[in-house]
């Protein structure tokens, strides 16, 4: 490890200094949220989350380019797209360009984030042919974990979010409308999940009984918890021979649906949870074209 970036002696500084070093990653982050808010301040946290995480409880000042590198590295390999992974380090790098103006770190330190290059903003366009779903539908019914099925199926037929889906309580699903009620979203609104009778089915299927309302749905062994499905997932996409295919692609795969069924993108908007088409009609806009073919047909008479 170069000079640069080695761990700071504690016992060559004084008490002040040993205070600034003592200061987390988690505790600087909470600190620059606090000072910068604004209107998309949410989602800012929303998506620091997973940022939390993994260095929680790393020294502030320890976080090198390495970090950054590897933490960029699993965000491709679970399909986050060039602009996601962008905004996700400017975060990054704003947080550490406000300490330094505040000289709030050593006087050596330099932003981790220095070193970064842009990710190129690429559409990411999921096609999947229908029996490839049909074929990862039946392999997810021969997982060891039982509720695989279901939460595929879920995320197909709602578009639901795996954040969205893994905070899932019994409490938020009424099988008599059909709907599931999500309090914490990406937008930071509450909205509702519109559930297919198949998907009415397959949570039939794996309600406890008793079941505590408040227990989550998509859970392991602990009701409260959510269960770690990265391991079932990668071998029932392998398995039916799709190795390439993200878990959020399942809503990609809702939204295609939607739309080649003569949806339109406000519609399927509504559905997913955007708040305005922009993003849909940048990756999907080529798939409704029947929808506008349809409408320029109709006004001429066509």
């Amino acid at each position: 490890m170069s000079a640069k970036f080695q761990k700071f002696d504690l016992s060559t500084v004084g008490t002040v200094h040993r205070n600034i070093l003592a200061v987390t990653f988690s505790e600087l982050l909470d600190l620059y949220c606090a000072a910068k808010l604004g209107k998309s301040a949410h989602l800012r946290d929303y998506r620091m989350r997973k940022w939390r995480s993994q260095f929680h409880s790393l020294p502030a000042w320890q976080l090198t380019p390495e970090h950054i590198a590897a933490m960029v590295a699993a965000m491709e390999q679970q399909g986050y797209c060039g602009s996601s992974v962008n905004r996700d380090v400017a975060d990054i790098a704003g947080c550490y360009a406000w300490a330094l103006r505040r000289r709030h770190c050593p006087a050596d330190f330099r932003n981790p984030t220095a070193e970064y290059e842009r990710r190129p903003d690429k559409v990411r366009r999921v096609e999947v042919a229908p029996e490839s779903i049909n074929r990862l539908l039946a392999q997810s019914k021969l997982s060891q974990w039982p509720k695989l099925y279901t939460l595929i199926i879920m995320a197909m037929h709602s578009g639901a979010r795996k954040g969205e889906l893994t905070r899932l309580t019994w409490a938020d699903v009424d099988f008599k409308v059909r709907r599931g009620f999500l309090s914490d979203t990406k937008a930071d609104t509450p909205r509702r999940l519109l559930l297919t009778q198949l998907v009415v089915d397959a949570l039939h299927a794996i309600r406890p009984c008793p079941c505590p309302q408040d227990s989550l749905v998509f859970c392991g062994r602990n009701p409260f918890k959510p269960h770690d499905f990265r391991r079932a997932w990668e071998r029932c996409r392998e398995d039916a021979g799709l190795p390439d295919l993200h878990f959020h692609d399942l809503r990609h795969v809702a939204a295609a649906h939607l739309l080649k069924s003569g949806n339109s993108l406000h519609c399927v908007a509504q559905i997913l949870g955007h708040k305005d088409t922009r993003m849909l009609s940048r990756v999907y806009g080529h798939l409704d074209d029947g929808h506008l073919q349809a409408a320029v047909d109709a006004s001429w008479g066509g």
